[in-house]
């Protein structure tokens, strides 16, 4: 009896499964997935892109303060964060003295984003770095940078290992040498 019932069994799967993929019921026509998401930018979350772009809107603003105080004035297109964050942007003026440049200017340079302004005077010398009216681009001094990573973190309030270099309020700091005073002389 047992083998009739496991016969009977296995047979009736198969026509069970001969009708259904012959009526076409599991074709994939039929079968109903839910729309796929648009992949998120970067892999990024949707809170963390909307914090982003609140950001993004925010140094926006802070840029065209420090432009109505002639505080921003940059060598590249877009948005320079690290001069905004700093306070002020003297990039053009710091190209055209052959100072150098702050690091996020000098990346933008070298992946020619220069402003239409400055584009023109953009070369290369013989071993491919980039030049200004021939004059190699570097970086700012170290000290320079330095001091606008420490105004940085006085604004941002950031705790940077740089900013411990800031004298705090009620911090006692050295006097700087006084320079001799020039004698005056009658004629």
């Amino acid at each position: 009896m047992r083998t009739v019932t496991t016969t009977c069994s296995a047979v009736l799967l198969l026509v069970i499964g001969y009708l259904v993929g012959a009526s076409g019921g599991l074709r994939p026509t039929f079968l109903f997935a839910q729309e796929a998401a648009p992949p998120a930018v970067g892999g990024l979350s949707d809170d963390s892109r909307a914090k982003i772009k609140v950001a993004a809107d925010a140094l926006k603003a802070a840029m065209e303060a420090l432009q109505l105080e002639q505080r921003y004035n940059p060598a590249t297109k877009g948005m320079n964060v690290f001069a905004i964050l700093t306070g002020r942007c003297t990039a053009a003026e710091d190209l055209e003295a052959g100072r150098g440049v702050d690091p996020e200017t000098f990346v933008a340079l070298n992946l020619d984003l220069a402003t239409d302004e400055l584009q023109s005077n953009l070369g290369k010398d013989a071993e491919g770095k980039l030049t200004y009216k021939g004059t190699l681009v570097r970086l700012l001094p170290k000290s320079t940078l330095h001091q606008m990573y420490v105004t940085r973190a006085a604004i941002t309030g950031e705790d940077l290992p740089i900013a411990a270099m800031v004298p705090k309020a009620g911090d006692k700091r050295p006097a700087a040498p006084k320079k001799p005073a020039e004698e005056k002389t009658e004629e």
